[in-house]
């Protein structure tokens, strides 16, 4: 497990992605005290394009944006 500073992580970030992908852990360090631990993801299951919109839809039930204006979003999202 190699340690990098966080300076150091900012400039080889993708880098450090590509080996994260590859199962390598690196903790990331701030002022020499330890802050984070870069590393791969536990496999995440799949799920099929059927199967996403169902447990979308199946979230919705229920849900309603009463008394929400959109356009008021919008504006509120440009400022």
């Amino acid at each position: 497990m190699e340690i990098m500073s966080a300076s150091e992580a900012r400039i080889r970030f993708s880098h450090m992605l590509s080996r994260a992908s590859r199962g390598e852990r690196i903790i990331i360090t701030h002022r020499g005290t330890p802050v984070a631990v870069l590393g791969p993801v536990a496999s995440v299951p799949r799920q099929s394009p059927e199967q996403l919109l169902e447990t979308v839809r199946e979230f919705r039930r229920g849900r309603r944006l009463e008394g929400v204006d959109i356009r008021e979003l919008i504006e509120d999202g440009r400022e």
